[in-house]
């Protein structure tokens, strides 16, 4: 299964975040998307769930818009709700049962992590136990799509792997895409890292073969790649 970008383009106001965009994620893995501040993960995001519309260009390989479920990077949030509310909300929106809520491994995070919060209110939560309520959350509701701006921002490393291993046990169901700037954390789990410039997906690969790239750090990858996709000398095989 494929999501294909053909041609995109987008504008805001007089600038143009894509400009005949080109790429495409094969969706047998959990998606990471990587890349510079402002290249535009975010509206990559925004296309792929419906809420932007290109000026020109097609996408073939994705499900309707409501079976796509898009998790912002700040979701908006009532202080005074509780756990137990927010999650009986979520489990309201959705007419079947998600499989992923039975698998072991899930059960296990509800328990240990979401379970000793249900009295919780939103706002007395952490940044990190906040954002992995919300994504948990999230997977309560029965989509095709599933997509996550940032799901690491803020969050201490603690949650940040509760988070990844989550994230990663979802795209066992469902296909699941994600931008990030915290890739060394999803470099733990199977994944695809995809590089995104203003053009293309220049890359897309494990996370070991973009720190052979340049070195063994992924600082350095980074920069060879970035360097490589400005000045034309890399191609995606």
């Amino acid at each position: 299964m494929k999501i294909v970008l053909k041609n995109i383009t987008v504008k805001y106001d007089d600038k143009k975040v894509f400009n005949g965009f080109n790429g495409y994620f094969s969706l047998e893995n959990l998606n990471v998307i990587i890349g510079k501040n402002g290249v535009g993960k975010t509206t990559l995001l925004d296309v792929l769930s419906g809420l932007v519309k290109p000026l020109e260009g097609n996408i073939t390989g994705l499900p309707p818009q409501k079976k796509i479920m898009y998790v912002f990077q700040n979701t908006p949030f009532f202080a005074d709700v509780t756990v137990q509310s927010l999650l009986k909300m979520y489990t309201s929106f959705s007419t079947t049962e998600p499989m992923i809520k039975e698998d072991p491994k899930i059960k296990q995070i509800y328990h240990q992590n979401i379970l000793p919060l249900l009295s919780s209110r939103l706002g007395v939560l952490s940044g990190g136990e906040r954002k992995l309520v919300f994504i948990y959350s999230s997977i309560l509701i029965d989509k095709d799509l599933y997509l996550f701006d940032e799901p690491l921002s803020g969050v201490d490393i603690e949650n940040q792997q509760k988070i990844v291993y989550l994230l990663e046990k979802l795209s066992e169901y469902r296909p699941t895409i994600v931008t990030s700037h915290d890739v060394e954390e999803f470099g733990k789990v199977n994944c695809i890292i995809n590089y995104l410039s203003s053009k293309q997906i220049g890359f897309s690969g494990k996370y070991d073969e973009l720190l052979a790239l340049a070195g063994n750090t992924f600082d350095s990858a980074f920069v060879n790649l970035s360097n490589a996709m400005r000045n034309g000398t890399f191609e995606r095989e």
